[in-house]
């Protein structure tokens, strides 16, 4: 008799591995309507093209292995990754930020070490990493909130033309709040906030970002509700953060 050679996680449970994939998928759902709302619809092309991108590399590098492509492509980690990958890019990124990352999860962090359960690493973690480390002006340049000075959502045309055509449109881009501290380093602190909208205003903290953290909290709460994990991590990485934060205000 046949048998299949799979890799870990060989755990015993009411759901499999595509089960849980699914699950992951669908607790992102929040965050990315709320991404949405506030940047506009490049959040689903970004989706879109890591979606495609991560299922082709996927499917690439199986073959390449002599792997069933069907039998792994169905267990939805890929799909984790480029949702994963594509949420923590800025919208309307160039199609070819998002492709280069895809195969830096999927070829490079995942499939490199032998597929899922192998990898040491968040494969779309690995990307943005590499991504900022290699592209900081793209992966630095967000799309103003619409609900920040008037901005408003980008057309369909000039939607087409930032992301495959790399057209910079004016009006839609902001600078981050390190990028304001870094160029006016000169400054005490008390003036580049009297100085700058961004920071007098309190746009960076109430730009919809606070929702977008609630929707990924309330995804995070479906999968605990779920028992995908147990509290255990995510309230030790919250407790070392509220920590740090508290010791550096």
């Amino acid at each position: 008799m046949a048998l299949l050679n799979i890799t870990s996680p060989h755990t015993h449970g009411p759901l499999n591995t595509s089960q849980i994939m699914r699950l992951v998928i669908y607790a992102t759902l929040p965050g990315a309507l709320t991404l949405s709302y506030f940047f506009g619809a490049g959040v689903f092309f970004n989706l879109l093209i890591a979606s495609i991108s991560c299922l082709m590399f996927e499917a690439g590098v199986l073959k390449l292995r002599n792997r069933s492509i069907g039998f792994y492509l169905r267990d939805c980690s890929a799909l984790v990754t480029a949702f994963l990958l594509a949420l923590s890019l800025p919208p309307y990124c160039p199609w070819w930020l998002v492709v280069t990352g895809s195969f830096c999860a999927i070829v490079l962090a995942k499939q490199l070490y032998g597929g899922m359960g192998l990898n040491p690493f968040n494969p779309a973690m690995v990307a943005y990493v590499i991504l900022l480390v290699s592209f900081p002006i793209p992966m630095t340049q967000w799309t103003i909130p619409v609900n920040v000075n008037g901005a408003h959502v980008l057309t369909l045309s000039d939607m087409l033309h930032k992301i495959f055509v790399g057209q910079q449109i004016d009006g839609y881009a902001s600078a981050t709040v390190l990028d304001v501290m870094k160029q006016n380093s000169s400054l005490a602190l008390e003036e580049i906030y009297q100085k700058e909208p961004l920071l007098k205003n309190g746009y960076f903290a109430s730009a919809g970002w606070e929702w977008v953290n609630i929707a990924f909290l309330i995804g995070g709460l479906f999968l605990l509700y779920k028992k995908i994990f147990t509290w255990h991590a995510p309230v030790s990485m919250l407790l070392a953060l509220t920590l740090m934060a508290t010791m550096f205000y």
